[in-house]
């Protein structure tokens, strides 16, 4: 008979924030140029893959859930004078992230309500998953990206059981900035500038399921 399935849950869940701020406080004058830039690089991959050698290996739902949050700040908070120069205030992230999973030969069990593939519908899995990565100390007071709820839907409706779930969630920004009611005085150049350049992919693989479910999400 078919031994118990081993499924494969692959969970990231990161808030990378690189920033160049000059905080509040009193007037500034310099005699020369100011530069604030903050340039972040972020790379996450997410694999997730359950069995698929062997008929005999019961069922196992493969899940690759990647929750990711790049961003690159750069902010001037306080008046600034330059008597003898320019400014810059430069912000660019660089964010690559992806997630892939790859279900066991005999997907999912529906009928299972407490392994690591139960839950009603594909939905259900990625919540589950999705609350347990949020609830990590690490990421306490942090702003995890969430899923939609309604990322399995499909013009037919919601997807069943999924064998293979790849979920990829990727928001990435870059922000320059002088705020409201900040003057920056210069006898140079103003450079304000940002730049974003984000590369996001998820794979869901069900081949190796007789029968099964793959949806794959990318938002």
């Amino acid at each position: 008979g078919a031994t118990s399935g081993s499924g494969a849950i692959a969970l990231n869940a990161g808030v990378n924030t690189t920033s160049a701020t000059l905080p509040d406080g009193t007037d500034l004058i310099i005699a020369g140029n100011l530069t604030l830039q903050a340039d972040h690089s972020g790379s996450a991959i997410t694999t997730a893959k359950a069995d698929t050698d062997s008929s005999s290996v019961g069922f196992a739902v493969g899940l690759a859930l990647n929750l990711e949050l790049d961003r690159a700040e750069a902010v001037l908070y306080r008046d600034l004078t330059s008597t003898d120069g320019g400014a810059t205030i430069h912000a660019h992230t660089l964010s690559d992230s992806s997630a892939s999973a790859t279900a066991g030969v005999n997907g999912a069990d529906t009928t299972d309500t407490t392994g690591a593939g139960s839950g009603s519908d594909a939905q259900s899995q990625i919540d589950k998953q999705t609350n347990f990565a949020g609830s990590q100390k690490a990421l306490a007071g942090k702003n995890t990206p969430t899923v939609d709820s309604g990322s399995t839907q499909t013009t037919e409706g919601g997807v069943s059981v999924g064998a293979a779930l790849g979920v990829n969630v990727a928001v990435s920004t870059a922000t320059a900035e002088i705020p409201e009611n900040v003057t920056l005085t210069t006898s140079g150049a103003l450079i304000l500038s940002a730049a974003n350049d984000t590369d996001a992919g998820a794979i869901a693989d069900g081949s190796a399921v007789g029968k099964g479910t793959s949806t794959t999400t990318t938002t």
